[in-house]
Protein backbone atom coordinates (compact mmCIF):
# COMPACT_ATOMS: atom_id res chain seq x y z
CA UNK A 1 0.00 0.00 0.00
CA UNK A 2 2.83 2.23 0.57
CA UNK A 3 4.33 0.94 -2.45
CA UNK A 4 1.36 2.33 -4.43
CA UNK A 5 1.19 5.67 -2.49
CA UNK A 6 4.82 6.31 -3.33
CA UNK A 7 4.75 5.02 -7.13
CA UNK A 8 1.80 7.50 -7.35
CA UNK A 9 3.19 10.41 -5.95
CA UNK A 10 6.64 9.72 -8.24
CA UNK A 11 4.57 9.69 -11.38
CA UNK A 12 3.02 12.92 -10.61
CA UNK A 13 6.26 14.59 -9.71
CA UNK A 14 8.37 12.99 -12.84
CA UNK A 15 5.66 13.66 -15.65
CA UNK A 16 5.71 17.85 -14.20
CA UNK A 17 9.13 17.96 -14.06
CA UNK A 18 10.07 15.70 -17.59
CA UNK A 19 8.31 17.04 -20.42
CA UNK A 20 9.31 13.95 -22.86
CA UNK A 21 11.88 16.19 -24.74
CA UNK A 22 15.66 14.73 -24.20
CA UNK A 23 16.91 18.09 -23.58
CA UNK A 24 15.25 18.27 -20.11
CA UNK A 25 16.73 15.14 -19.26
CA UNK A 26 20.27 16.21 -20.51
CA UNK A 27 19.87 19.16 -18.26
CA UNK A 28 18.38 17.31 -15.41
CA UNK A 29 21.50 14.78 -15.62
CA UNK A 30 23.84 18.21 -15.86
CA UNK A 31 22.30 19.51 -13.31
CA UNK A 32 22.73 16.75 -10.70
CA UNK A 33 26.24 15.76 -11.84
CA UNK A 34 27.11 19.82 -11.06
CA UNK A 35 25.68 19.04 -7.12
CA UNK A 36 27.95 16.05 -7.12
CA UNK A 37 30.62 18.19 -7.98
CA UNK A 38 29.94 21.42 -6.24
CA UNK A 39 29.48 19.20 -2.76
CA UNK A 40 33.03 17.68 -3.48
CA UNK A 41 34.39 20.74 -3.50
CA UNK A 42 32.77 22.22 -0.34
CA UNK A 43 33.62 18.51 1.47
CA UNK A 44 37.56 19.10 0.06
CA UNK A 45 37.59 22.89 0.03
CA UNK A 46 38.37 25.06 -3.30
CA UNK A 47 41.90 25.55 -2.31
CA UNK A 48 42.71 22.29 -1.60
CA UNK A 49 41.78 20.47 -4.47
CA UNK A 50 45.36 20.79 -6.33
CA UNK A 51 46.85 19.38 -3.56
CA UNK A 52 44.66 15.83 -4.52
CA UNK A 53 47.56 13.72 -5.57
CA UNK A 54 45.63 11.31 -8.21
CA UNK A 55 47.57 11.38 -11.27
CA UNK A 56 49.52 14.07 -13.42
CA UNK A 57 47.56 15.45 -16.38
CA UNK A 58 49.43 17.44 -19.18
CA UNK A 59 47.81 19.24 -22.43
CA UNK A 60 46.03 16.47 -23.32
CA UNK A 61 43.90 15.93 -20.60
CA UNK A 62 42.61 19.34 -20.67
CA UNK A 63 41.85 19.14 -23.92
CA UNK A 64 39.87 16.18 -23.42
CA UNK A 65 38.23 18.54 -20.26
CA UNK A 66 37.20 21.45 -22.66
CA UNK A 67 36.08 19.11 -25.58
CA UNK A 68 33.76 17.09 -22.55
CA UNK A 69 32.44 20.30 -21.03
CA UNK A 70 31.91 21.98 -24.44
CA UNK A 71 29.99 18.52 -25.74
CA UNK A 72 28.06 18.68 -22.56
CA UNK A 73 26.69 22.37 -22.52
CA UNK A 74 26.14 22.09 -26.62
CA UNK A 75 23.16 18.91 -26.24
CA UNK A 76 21.39 21.03 -24.32
CA UNK A 77 20.28 22.84 -27.12
CA UNK A 78 20.27 20.61 -30.24
CA UNK A 79 17.09 19.28 -31.55
CA UNK A 80 18.23 16.24 -33.81
CA UNK A 81 18.03 13.42 -31.81
CA UNK A 82 20.66 11.73 -34.26
CA UNK A 83 23.14 14.25 -33.50
CA UNK A 84 22.71 13.91 -29.67
CA UNK A 85 23.56 10.15 -29.90
CA UNK A 86 26.40 10.88 -31.43
CA UNK A 87 27.86 13.43 -29.03
CA UNK A 88 26.50 11.33 -26.64
CA UNK A 89 29.07 8.21 -28.09
CA UNK A 90 31.90 11.09 -28.15
CA UNK A 91 31.51 11.94 -25.07
CA UNK A 92 32.17 8.16 -24.08
CA UNK A 93 35.00 8.01 -26.08
CA UNK A 94 36.49 11.22 -24.43
CA UNK A 95 35.87 9.71 -20.83
CA UNK A 96 37.46 6.45 -22.13
CA UNK A 97 40.36 8.62 -23.03
CA UNK A 98 40.62 9.79 -20.09
CA UNK A 99 41.11 6.77 -18.39
CA UNK A 100 44.08 5.62 -20.45
CA UNK A 101 45.60 9.30 -20.46
CA UNK A 102 45.43 9.16 -16.63
CA UNK A 103 46.96 5.31 -16.82
CA UNK A 104 43.57 4.26 -14.96
CA UNK A 105 43.48 0.27 -13.84
CA UNK A 106 41.62 -1.42 -16.08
Amino acid sequence: MVYRHFEKFATKRFKRVMQDRLNQYIIMTLGIFMIIIGYGYIRIGLPKVHQLHVSEFGALEIILAIVTVTIGISLIFIRQRLTMVILNGVIGFVVTLFFIAMKALI
